[in-house]
């Protein structure tokens, strides 16, 4: 493994401002010997907190939205408070690295479905999209560090796509304010098609920005768009549940992304995405041409869920047997001189 550097390029429009008078600020309260990563998993905590909270409710009230916005906003603080923590404490490592954006990956997902829930939008074939296009940007983010060997975040990145998110959610504690998002101003169409469509533009600016700078479009990046708006696709247009759908293209997603960090880190092939999604989608297929019944699809779902779930932890549990060495359990004072 080469020697690690963290080499990032952040061009946010809001981080500066929100790192000077908010979380500089915030994280002076931080005793200086409590690792970064326990940080990172304290947000990954809350954010998972809020998800089972709203999978166990059927109707989101106004004390419900104060809980998402809430969850959000620690997440929002924590999630650069373990970024300070290890510059001042001098760990950064490749874990830490690791554990921080990976993590991302799945927080920024239940996010937009908090948010969703929160707006009282149907989570169909709007919701997939909306996911799918978020992840197709992380996706290329890591696909971009591994080629260009740099992180690299936009003017409008992931950091003001949370911003707005929360901006929308207070809005939503009023009924008024709730039935503004679904309400006609223009083309006679909901006020929250228009805010999707930013968010959905703001997606494909950031996936087209990265291939650009990478000067192609690699053929794994484009092996794992095809195959995974089909899978999308069908997930969305033959209504299988969203908590399914959700399951299998998260999996599908954080999958190639944890092969790209691999990659990047380590060196190493592996880059292309899940092989077996192209064989469930062909069994998909066959099985709509031959008898459509709902059972044995929803059946094939749930095993091939499950078995992208087993293949990331038994890649993570890899990565962290290599990366153990960066493990700490506490930030010694001598880590400060």
């Amino acid at each position: 493994m080469k020697t690690y550097r963290y080499a990032c390029t952040d061009e946010s429009i809001l981080l500066p401002y929100l790192k000077k008078y908010i979380f500089e600020v915030l994280h002076r309260i931080v005793p200086y010997g409590v690792p970064a990563n326990y940080i990172t998993l304290l947000s990954s905590i809350i954010m998972w907190t809020a998800f089972t909270y709203f999978l166990n409710i059927e109707f989101v009230i106004n004390e419900s939205v104060l809980v998402a916005i809430f969850s959000i906003t620690l997440y929002v603080i924590l999630d650069h408070f373990d970024g300070l923590q290890a510059k001042a404490s001098q760990t950064s490592s490749p874990l830490g690295e690791i554990l921080d954006h990976f993590s991302d990956v799945f927080n920024a997902a239940i996010v937009l479905y908090l948010c969703f829930r929160c707006m009282h939008l149907e989570l169909g074939l709007l919701f997939l999209i909306v996911i799918w296009f978020n992840f197709l940007a992380f996706a290329v983010t890591y696909m971009e560090q591994r080629e260009r060997r740099e992180l690299y975040f936009g003017k409008y990145g992931s950091l003001e796509g949370v911003i707005l998110v929360l901006i929308v959610l207070l809005s939503c504690i009023s009924s008024s304010g709730l039935d503004f998002w679904h309400q006609s101003v223009l083309f006679s169409r909901p006020n929250y098609l228009l805010l999707i469509s930013g968010v959905l533009l703001g997606c494909f600016f950031t996936t087209f920005g990265s291939i650009v700078r990478i000067g192609r479009c690699p053929a794994d990046f484009l092996h794992f768009f095809v195959a995974g708006t089909v899978l999308m696709l069908f997930c969305g247009l033959y209504s299988i549940p969203w908590y399914l759908a959700f399951l299998v293209i998260t999996g599908y997603t954080s999958d190639y992304i944890l092969k790209c960090m691999q990659a990047y880190f380590f060196e190493m092939p592996g880059r292309h995405p899940d092989s077996t999604c192209l064989v469930f989608l062909i069994g998909l297929v066959l099985l709509k041409i031959v008898s459509w019944e709902i059972t044995p699809v929803i059946l094939a779902f749930w095993i091939y869920g499950l078995l992208m779930v087993g293949k990331i932890i038994l890649r993570g549990r890899i990565i962290f047997q290599e990366l153990k060495v960066f493990w700490i359990w506490w930030n010694n004072s001598a880590a400060e001189n």
